[in-house]
């Protein structure tokens, strides 16, 4: 129970983990060693120089601290914090958002991104770009079972991708696509099921009832005469 199971240990495990240096933070830290070295060394110099010169000890230490003091960068921080943020704010109008200052100077340095595709590339919408029917069997009869076999709402863009962008393509056909006319002249839906891999359609025409299947080819061939 708690941090002893499987998804405690995940827990602890995330929470133990080191996010590494951005290419910003070890450059920073190399120019702050490099600057700190400079003015040590300087100081430290300045001190044997400074009781040459006929200073007193007491004077050559101040001044010697005064410069190591003056070396100090007092406008890196503020002048690194404004550039990113002038990043943040470019992205930010091109649509991105920002969590950490840092990861702008990173993005600018990445050559590669790995990233999922749907919805993230993407915008989620589905199209029908081509239409093959058996012989004998009209394109336009096709899309017309296509759209009776079908639950979302066009005009309300509810509903699946899939169902969507068959619905458009029968619209486009001149087929009556229409959500609560489908409704009624439906008697009897059964839903996708993941193991038959189809979703049937009862609905009333003139010659009767008929059946309006989608689904996997594989899974609707064996049913066809």
């Amino acid at each position: 129970t708690g941090m002893a199971t499987q998804i405690g240990r995940i827990a602890a495990l995330s929470q133990r983990r080191h996010e590494p240096m951005t290419p910003l933070q070890i450059e920073v830290r190399r120019v702050a060693w490099i600057i700190t070295a400079v003015a040590v060394g300087a100081g430290a110099a300045f001190v044997p120089l400074g009781a040459l010169a006929g200073l007193s000890l007491r004077d050559a230490l101040i001044f010697a601290v005064g410069l190591l003091v003056a070396n100090v960068p007092e406008g890196l921080l503020p002048t690194i914090t404004l550039a990113l943020a002038v990043g943040v704010r470019r992205l930010a109008r091109a649509g991105a958002l920002v969590k950490r200052l840092n990861a702008v100077e990173t993005l600018g340095a990445t050559t590669v991104i790995c990233t999922d595709k749907t919805g993230t590339l993407t915008r989620n919408r589905m199209s029908v770009t081509e239409r093959w029917t058996a012989g004998g069997v009209e394109a336009r009869d096709l899309l017309a079972s296509a759209a009776a076999a079908c639950i979302a709402d066009l005009d309300e863009a509810h509903g699946d991708p899939t169902e969507l962008a068959l619905l458009e393509a029968a619209r486009a056909d001149g087929i009556d696509v229409d959500a609560t006319r489908r409704r009624d002249r439906q008697a009897a839906v059964f839903h996708f099921d993941p193991r038959l891999r189809i979703m049937s359609a009862v609905a009333s025409s003139p010659d009767g009832a008929v059946i309006h299947v989608k689904g996997a080819i594989d899974a609707i061939l064996p049913r066809c005469a």
